[in-house]
């Protein structure tokens, strides 16, 4: 997978009069031949954010694990969306989320190439 990258930028003056935004879209145009899957968490309800969930894959005898964080970063933002690079790996054996309140959620064999939304309500993904 070749993940593209947005930046946006506020600009004030020192006199705090803002200047011009932008937004910046890096389209990542990388030959590649690997396989990837990719994971969507959303909130569903009071309490279920996806902030401190951990995502884990199992693929070709191997496990990859992301988690999901706020504040680490200076002035940015990250999104309760993972990418994982499985290399050759033709199929994944299961995506595992352990929600902040416990809950964990399994999808067993997920579609390659693609990514799926998975909610603390069920385990279950749906994809696009």
């Amino acid at each position: 997978g070749r993940p593209d990258l947005m930046v946006g930028q506020l600009k004030w003056t020192k006199d705090n009069r803002e200047l011009p935004n932008y937004v910046n879209i890096m389209n990542n145009q990388m030959p590649h031949t690997n396989n990837w899957v990719g994971v969507r968490l959303h909130e569903y309800g009071l309490g279920r954010s996806p902030i401190g969930a951990t995502v884990r894959i199992l693929y070709d005898g191997r496990e990859a694990v992301l988690h999901v964080v706020t504040g680490d970063s200076y002035r940015a933002q990250h999104s309760g969306q993972k990418h994982f690079g499985i290399g050759t790996a033709k199929t994944v054996d299961a995506i595992e989320v352990r929600w902040p309140n416990g809950q964990v959620s399994r999808v067993k064999k997920p579609a390659i190439n693609q990514y799926h939304t998975i909610t603390p309500s069920k385990g279950e993904a749906a994809t696009p």
